[in-house]
């Protein structure tokens, strides 16, 4: 269907995706990451609303633990 970017590299979607689906889908579940669409935050409560459709730019973010 469409292109997005996420973290710089082109991804290609099939279909308009909700975006909580998409980070399931990606790898990374909606607990433990951050999200900025199109360049504004999204807030986690907004994951199962917020749709990511062609031409929008993602970047993901998931903390990491260190010492």
């Amino acid at each position: 269907m469409g292109e997005i970017i996420v973290n710089g590299e082109v991804r290609r979607i099939d279909r308009p995706v909700v975006l909580s689906e998409f980070l399931e889908n990606f790898g990374v579940g909606t607990k433990w990451v951050l999200v900025e669409r199109n360049g504004e935050v999204v807030f986690r409560e907004h994951y199962g609303s917020v749709t990511v459709v062609p031409g929008d730019r993602l970047e993901i973010a998931t903390p990491m633990a260190g010492g």
